[in-house]
């Protein structure tokens, strides 16, 4: 996959998607704007390998061959503006809503609670471990049906089906996929590769998110995953998107606050690049585009990840390129897109009112300019004042 720079959009529930789990107009919309923003990779956050484990009310999936086409929409949207596109599958495992949604029992490793619900799920058995390693299989032939890229395989921050199985605190299985031996955690990782791999070839581009460590007591190291990385490399990942953390952000740091410090696994990012031959994506509170360039200059990671920033300002990228930092719209790391999410409500930009409304709020210009007068230099006169002048009206 050639892409046209090195700033890769991180993967990130919306909750944006139709109540059957497809690509909406406004999954588009928002998608489209980072394209059109300048952004060189996208990637879906958790579009799921089937329609009955869902991470969140109207989350995607790739789960039928009726979904294909809904997601063919999305990626032609995004190809037009020069962007590429992948989705993040995932099966959701012990953390998804499919007892509440579909009333299906939620598998895991082990019988442990959902990190989201609280509510335990089931020990997968080898043979629900079989199917669930098909269905990723089918929906990584949907991803080259629809047109995607590439794909994301989710095997991070603890949680889902195969964070957990990765888990040393939440796997305490004793067969072959064992909790105990690193060999017995990865196996399942390696068998869905390779049953990836066995469909879609060898020259389909598969990443995989890994979280470099989980900083919980009984948590995965970055030794470990440093270890672990060659072996996952030889079995068919292209490139690592090295995250941290485990899915309880306010106490692991997986989604870094604004008391957290910045590039908080750019370390774990440069200990998975210096054994692997593929490119290593940094992703965690890399906000500041200098840190950005410093990070790909000194070899910690090949491409940067942003998320939360590409909601505060869609057009960041181009306003990098064309020289025009001090336009960008700053993420302020304040967690409101988060919070939303948590409440199960579609995510929202607490500084960008466009995000998730780019049709409503797409800027046109008047029909008739007039003279605006703003009384108030605050927050909401100087966005008055914006929007006017954008639009084309004198403003005083």
């Amino acid at each position: 996959m050639a892409v046209r720079n090195r700033l890769v959009m991180s993967p990130m529930e919306t909750m944006y998607g139709t109540p059957d789990g497809l690509p909406s107009a406004r999954t588009r919309d928002y998608f489209v704007a980072r394209a059109r923003g300048g952004v060189g990779l996208i990637t879906v956050g958790a579009t799921g390998i089937d329609d009955k484990h869902p991470e969140t009310p109207s989350g995607l999936h790739l789960g039928t061959d009726a979904a294909v086409p809904a997601h063919r929409a999305l990626v032609d949207a995004v190809h037009e503006h020069g962007a590429k596109i992948q989705p993040q599958i995932v099966h959701a495992g012990p953390d998804g809503l499919g007892p509440e949604l579909h009333n299906v029992t939620s598998l895991g490793p082990s019988v442990i609670p959902s990190y989201l619900t609280g509510r335990p799920s089931a020990e997968a058995t080898s043979g629900q471990i079989a199917e669930i390693i098909d269905r990723f299989k089918a929906a990584a032939r949907r991803a080259v049906q629809a047109g995607y890229d590439g794909i994301e395989l989710h095997a991070a921050h603890g949680y889902m089906f195969l964070g957990s199985f990765l888990a040393p605190q939440r796997n305490r299985r004793t067969d072959d996929y064992r909790g105990d031996s690193a060999k017995g955690r990865i196996r399942v990782v390696l068998e869905t590769l390779a049953a990836i791999r066995s469909e879609v070839g060898g020259g389909f581009p598969v990443t995989l998110r890994i979280s470099g460590y989980e900083r919980v007591a009984g948590g995965r190291p970055i030794y470990e995953t440093a270890e672990l990385a060659p072996q996952l490399a030889a079995a068919g990942v292209d490139a690592f998107h090295v995250s941290g953390g485990v899915i309880d952000r306010l106490v692991t740091g997986m989604v870094n606050a604004a008391d957290d410090g910045d590039a908080l696994n750019g370390g774990a990012a440069a200990a998975v690049k210096q054994v692997v031959d593929v490119p290593v994506i940094a992703v965690g509170r890399i906000h500041d585009p200098d840190l950005a360039e410093r990070i790909i200059a000194d070899g910690r990671a090949d491409f940067v990840a942003m998320g939360r920033p590409m909601l505060a300002d869609e057009s960041l990228p181009n306003k990098l390129r064309s020289g025009q930092p001090h336009r960008i719209r700053k993420c302020i790391s304040c967690e409101n897109c988060i919070d939303a999410m948590e409440q199960r409500f579609s995510v929202d930009c607490a500084v960008n009112p466009r995000t998730g409304k780019e049709r409503e709020l797409e800027p046109t210009r008047a029909a008739h300019a007039k003279h605006v007068v703003v009384v108030g230099g605050g927050p909401a006169g100087l966005e008055a004042a914006r929007v006017a002048s954008g639009r084309g009206h004198r403003v005083t």
